[in-house]
């Protein structure tokens, strides 16, 4: 029997999950919900889906799916959660999971009352190299963690690599407190420092300096957008098991069109992963070649992405499966103490 997957927001993102999605056997696209009736259509048009609707309720209550993919923009996606956990569907929720570490607090309690299977689609979770990382530092390979290196850079704010930012809402909406909530954070930080986290180990303590600057454009605004939410920030890290971190974010990086780096230093080894648009690579440098800094590659057995995660978990009922709201609400608290914007 088919899984029935409701889909609710049809943006370029959501093009990406009902791709992926297609090709798992034994799961249906069913429903399509967006505000926007031709957006609606479009998308409804596009992936050969039979029913669209313009409310998320009733679409919910309608077509009683087993599953939801919230693609809506953040701002939008407590509702979208909170109504989806009332009707008891699985949901595969795209990031940040929220603005504030309180409403991600409470979506992982109800979301785990409900025994629903919920993740976030910290995309990284999904890469082999990423796992192979990850395992390799279980494994002691570094020897004791001491430093870690990290950076997530694009730079569509200086070049139109993402489209004109000035025209482009999918865009607009990230450059505003209003909606963007913490800007390039939300954006990027949560998704490296979920890799961190998930490579490296837990997270203590961070400390954030972060900055807006001034676009061309007036008033620092585009019709009644205020474009006060911040495009670079620099993070410094302390790791639960005392090594310290540097984690660098900007929409200005010039050369780097989507660039995720990560490096990690222990006594008895290093390793870099690069995940430059969208092709990740993994070296290791330990044993006799720490001597003259020799890297080798390393070859990563295939891992399932976060879409065929999220469906072998409802099948198992793996209500247990990360990144789950508990673990987005474990990086979204790191994030209360951090500086207020500033131009």
């Amino acid at each position: 029997m088919s899984l029935r997957i409701a889909i609710t927001g049809t943006g370029a993102i959501a093009d990406l999950h009902a791709q992926e999605l297609d090709t798992i056997r034994g799961v249906e696209l069913c429903a399509c919900c967006d505000v926007s009736n031709s957006k609606a259509r479009a998308f409804a048009l596009r992936h050969k889906i039979k029913n669209l609707y313009l409310n998320i309720e009733d679409m919910l209550q309608r077509e009683k799916p087993d599953a939801i993919i919230i693609a809506v923009p953040p701002y939008a996606q407590l509702k979208a959660c909170l109504i989806a956990i009332e009707h008891k569907v699985h949901i595969l929720c795209e990031r940040p999971l929220t603005n504030n570490s309180r409403d991600a607090a409470k979506l992982a309690r109800l979301a785990n009352e409900a025994e629903l299977v919920n993740i976030v689609s910290y995309e990284t979770r999904g890469i082999p190299e990423v796992h192979k990382a990850a395992n390799l530092v279980k494994a002691g390979r570094l020897g004791k963690i001491m430093h870690i290196e990290a950076s997530y850079l694009q730079s569509w704010l200086s070049t139109q690599t993402l489209g004109n930012w000035k025209t482009s809402e999918s865009l607009l909406w990230r450059m505003t407190q209003k909606f963007g909530g913490h800007g390039v954070i939300d954006d990027l930080g949560l998704t490296l420092l979920d890799c961190v986290a998930f490579i490296a180990g837990e997270i203590n303590t961070i400390d954030v300096s972060k900055r807006s600057f001034r676009k061309d454009v007036p008033g620092n605004r585009l019709g009644d957008t205020q474009l006060n939410a911040s495009d670079s920030a620099v993070i410094m890290a302390e790791m639960k098991d005392g090594a310290l971190g540097s984690f660098h974010l900007s929409r200005w990086a010039t050369g780097e069109i989507n660039s995720l780096r990560l490096r990690v230093y222990g006594d008895k080894g290093g390793l870099s992963l690069k995940i430059k648009d969208g092709i990740p690579s993994l070296r290791l440098c330990t044993g006799p070649d720490r001597q003259n800094g020799l890297w080798s590659e390393i070859e990563c057995p295939l891992v399932p992405n976060i879409w065929r995660s999220f469906i072998n978990a409802i099948r198992k009922h793996d209500t247990a499966l990360e990144p789950n709201f508990s673990s987005a609400y474990n990086i979204h608290k790191l994030l209360t103490s951090t500086k207020k914007e500033t131009d």
